[in-house]
């Protein structure tokens, strides 16, 4: 099967998601699906970050769905899962593969922006993160962790709660 054909073919994968995400960010999310990285997992593991390669893949996955949400919608997100954040230290680290990475799937450099005292993450940057999944993707899985982030203060009021729809918090003010 030709590379041209095996995109089409996963392209076709992603057809009912969303029927607002361009063609281009379809592109993305088939070369996401086919990218691997054994080294990042080489390293992760033999770290002790992970057990092993379900867990990994487990997160590795979730890394690849944050970074084509980032090439998709161009947007600043919040990074609320430590195992995912770990995935995305790592592979900065081989820099000529991340490098590689952000310009051949994504499209452009995705910058690395960590909370901080001084530039906190917001509301907003939460609120783009999960609206942006959830339409993308549908239900947020518990290993984001945005129960314990939020409640720990991690969205500046600790009032966002995990954006499902059903939570209580009115989304639409984050």
């Amino acid at each position: 099967m030709s590379n041209e054909s095996k995109l089409e073919s996963s392209i076709s994968n992603y057809q009912g998601i969303n029927s607002s995400i361009p063609k281009e960010g379809l592109e993305i999310l088939s070369r996401l699906d086919n990218f691997k990285a054994p080294y990042l997992e080489e390293k992760l593991i033999s770290n002790n970050e992970f057990e092993n390669s379900d867990e990994f893949n487990k997160y590795f996955t979730e890394f690849k769905r944050f970074a084509g949400l980032a090439g998709i919608y161009k947007e600043r997100m919040a990074m609320t899962s430590k195992e995912v954040d770990a995935v995305w230290h790592q592979f900065i680290l081989f820099t000529p593969e991340y490098q590689g990475f952000c310009d051949e799937i994504l499209g452009n450099y995705l910058h690395h922006c960590p909370d901080t005292k001084d530039k906190p993450v917001g509301k907003n940057e939460v609120k783009n993160f999960v609206d942006r999944y959830q339409t993308t993707f549908g239900e947020i899985p518990s290993l984001w962790g945005l129960e314990s982030w939020c409640s720990s203060g991690g969205c500046s009021s600790g009032d966002c709660g995990t954006c499902s729809g059903d939570c209580g918090n009115d989304c639409s003010s984050m």
